[in-house]
C-alpha cells in the first residue's frame, strides 16, 4: 500500500487535513463517487490507529466484499483517489492564499465586465497587500498581476481627455516596471545566495558567470531609478547590501552594512523575513569561517548572532516549530571553539527542548561532551560523547576528533593511535569530502601521532620541532590546540 501515492501523501497529512479531506470527499460538487470516500476512511483509519500495515487484498476485500480481488480495478480506484488527493491539495492551498484568490476574482471582473465589482475588489486587494506583505519574488509578481489588470481596466474604461490621464498610464507601467524588477532581483539574489552556500565545489567559470549577471543587476545605475518610484526602498536597499556581502566576502565592511540595513529596517519587515535574512547572516560568517578557521571577528560575530537567534526566537516558523539541525551544529561547533562552556549550556537550556525529536538525545549528549570538556571533566565528556549516535556525516568527523581530545588528557596513547588510523583510512576513502579539507584533517592526525608518540619516548627535542612546523603552518584543523598541549609540554 505505501507503494501508492495516494497512500503516502495521506499518511502524511495532520487530523485536521483528514479531516478537511474526508468532507472534501463527501462534496457531491467535488467528488460523485462513493468507493473513494469509503478507500479513504480505510486509510484514514488504519493510519491513526497504527493498526497492522494494510495490504491492497484486504483493501478489496472490505470495499468489495465476495468479489474475487482484481489488481486492474484496485489500481484504478487508488487512482482516483490519487487526483481526489492532488485537487484537495490544489483548492486548500488557493483558499489558504488570500491574495491569489482575489487576484482571480479581479481578473473575472474584469472580463465579465462587472465595473463596480471591479473596483471594489481592487480596493480591498490595495488593503490586503498593505496588510499582509512577506516581501519575497512572489508578493512582486502579485502587485505585477494587480497592476496590469487595473492598467488594462484604464484603457478599456477610461477615455483620455486630458494631460493627466496619459500620466496616469505613464505612471502605472512605471509602477509595473519596477515592481517586477524588483521581484526578479529577489528571486535571482535568492538564488544566488543558495548557489554559493550550498555547492562550496561550484565550478569557477559558472561562479565567474553568475557574479557578471548580479554585478550588472545590483549596480547604482539600476537601483537608484528603481528607488525613485517603489514603494519599498528598503527591500532593495537590504537585498542590495546583502549581495555585496556575499560577493565581497573578504570586506567586512560590507556585512555590517547588510546588518545594519536589516536593523534599521525591521520594523517594516515580517517575522519571517526578519527569520530568513538572520539565517542568511550565519550562512555569511559560516562561509568566511570555512575559508579561515581562524578568523576571530567572524566567530565572535557567529556568537553574538547565536545569541540574537535563540533570545528573540529567530527560528520559529509558524509552519515548523522546530530548531534547526545543522544551524545548532554550527553554533555548537563555533561556542566549543571560543571556549564558552556558559554559552553552551545556554543552549542546551533553550535548544535541545526544541529540536526534532530524534536529534535531542545526539545532539544534547554532545553539547554536554563539550561542556564537560571544557571543564576538565574528561571521564564525563567521554561518557556523554559515547551516548551520541552520528546523525550525520560531519558529526563522524567532530565526534573523532573529540575522542582524540578526550584521550590525549587521560594518557590512552593506544586508543589515540587507533582513533587516528580508523579516521585517517575514513577520510581517504571519503572523496566528496574536499580537498583541501581533507588535507587539513590529515595533517592533524599525522600531528597527533607524532605528539604523542614523541611525549611517550620523552623526547623533548622532536616536541619542539613539531611546535615550530606549527607555528607557521596555518592549513591544518586544530591548529590552536596541538600548539597548546606542545607548549604545555615543553613548559613542564
Amino acid at each position: 500500500m505505501k507503494n501508492y501515492r495516494a497512500y503516502s501523501l495521506i499518511s502524511v497529512f495532520t487530523p485536521d487535513e483528514l479531516n478537511l479531506f474526508e468532507s472534501f470527499l463527501k462534496s457531491p460538487y467535488l467528488n460523485t463517487r462513493q468507493k473513494p470516500l469509503q478507500l479513504f476512511q480505510i486509510i484514514s483509519k488504519n493510519i491513526s490507529k497504527s493498526e497492522t500495515p494494510l495490504t491492497k487484498q484486504k483493501v478489496f476485500e472490505i470495499l468489495y466484499k465476495d468479489k474475487k480481488f482484481n489488481s486492474n480495478t484496485f489500481n484504478d480506484l487508488m487512482s482516483q483517489l490519487h487526483k481526489l488527493v492532488e485537487d484537495f491539495l490544489y483548492i486548500n492551498g488557493i483558499r489558504n492564499d488570500k491574495r491569489k484568490k482575489e487576484i482571480f476574482l479581479l481578473k473575472k471582473y474584469l472580463q465579465n465586465g462587472y465595473h463596480f465589482h471591479f473596483e471594489n475588489k481592487h480596493k480591498q486587494l490595495e488593503k490586503l497587500s498593505e496588510s499582509d506583505k512577506i516581501f519575497e519574488p512572489s508578493f512582486f509578481q502579485d502587485l505585477v498581476q494587480i497592476a496590469t489588470t487595473d492598467l488594462t481596466f484604464f484603457f478599456f474604461h477610461n477615455t483620455f481627455k486630458k494631460v493627466d490621464d496619459f500620466f496616469e498610464v505613464q505612471k502605472k507601467l512605471m509602477n509595473i516596471t519596477v515592481q517586477r524588477t524588483t521581484g526578479y532581483m529577489m528571486e535571482l539574489a535568492t538564488e544566488y545566495l543558495n548557489t554559493v552556500a550550498m555547492n562550496t565545489s561550484l565550478d569557477k567559470k559558472i561562479e565567474n558567470d553568475y557574479k557578471k549577471i548580479i554585478r550588472h543587476i545590483f549596480n547604482s545605475n539600476l537601483m537608484e531609478p528603481l528607488k525613485s518610484y517603489s514603494k519599498y526602498n528598503h527591500i532593495i536597499d537590504i537585498y542590495g547590501k546583502m549581495i555585496k556581502a556575499y560577493m565581497h566576502p573578504d570586506n567586512y565592511n560590507h556585512y555590517f552594512k547588510y546588518k545594519a540595513a536589516l536593523q534599521k529596517n525591521k520594523s517594516k519587515l515580517t517575522f519571517i523575513e526578519i527569520l530568513d535574512h538572520y539565517g542568511k547572516l550565519v550562512v555569511f560568517c559560516t562561509l568566511r569561517i570555512n575559508l579561515n578557521k581562524y578568523d576571530e571577528k567572524m566567530r565572535e560575530e557567529l556568537k553574538q548572532l547565536t545569541l540574537e537567534i535563540i533570545q528573540d526566537k529567530y527560528y520559529k516558523r509558524p509552519d515548523i516549530n522546530l530548531f534547526p539541525f545543522n544551524m545548532y551544529r554550527i553554533f555548537l561547533n563555533n561556542l566549543f571553539t571560543l571556549k564558552d562552556e556558559q554559552s553552551i549550556r545556554y543552549m542546551i537550556a533553550e535548544c535541545v527542548p526544541s529540536l526534532e525529536e530524534k536529534y535531542q538525545p545526539s545532539l544534547k549528549n554532545l553539547s554536554e561532551a563539550y561542556s564537560y570538556f571544557l571543564e576538565k571533566d574528561y571521564l564525563s565528556a567521554l561518557s556523554h560523547l559515547e551516548k551520541v549516535n552520528r546523525e550525520s556525516f560531519q558529526m563522524n568527523s567532530e565526534m573523532k576528533t573529540l575522542y582524540i581530545k578526550i584521550h590525549y588528557y587521560l594518557k590512552n596513547t593506544e586508543q589515540i593511535l587507533s582513533l587516528a588510523e580508523t579516521h585517517t583510512k575514513f577520510l581517504m576513502a571519503n572523496k566528496i569530502i574536499l580537498k583541501d579539507a581533507r588535507a587539513m584533517e590529515l595533517a592533524f592526525l599525522k600531528s597527533i601521532r607524532h605528539i604523542v608518540i614523541a611525549e611517550n619516548q620523552g623526547r623533548k627535542k622532536r616536541i619542539m620541532e613539531i611546535n615550530e612546523s606549527l607555528q607557521k603552518n596555518f592549513d591544518i584543523t586544530n591548529r590552536d590546540w596541538l600548539l597548546e598541549i606542545t607548549e604545555e609540554y615543553l613548559n613542564k
